[in-house]
């Protein structure tokens, strides 16, 4: 079950099933408590909430910094139309 998720999870975009591939996981850690690879299963699921918050991150930080361009442009002219003025 470990590696049908590691199917899942790690074949090349687009074919990635991160949903399947988490149920699977999922599956093991409830259905095998006792699993050696529930620790490992659990890592890799924390792993991608972490990736999934960076990305996030990221995305919230890009329409930032695009909006501060946006108005640093217009800031920019206005101050050179202020130049311009006689």
């Amino acid at each position: 079950m470990f590696h049908l998720g590691l199917i899942y999870a790690l074949r090349p975009a687009p074919a990635t099933d991160w949903q399947r591939a988490a149920a699977t996981f999922k599956q093991l850690i409830d259905e095998y408590p006792n699993s050696p690879l529930k620790a490992s299963a659990n890592l890799i699921m924390s792993l991608h909430a972490q990736l999934d918050e960076a990305a996030a991150n990221v995305r919230q930080r890009d329409q930032k910094m695009k909006q501060l361009t946006t108005e640093l442009d217009r800031l920019k002219k206005i101050d050179a139309d202020r130049r311009k003025r006689p």
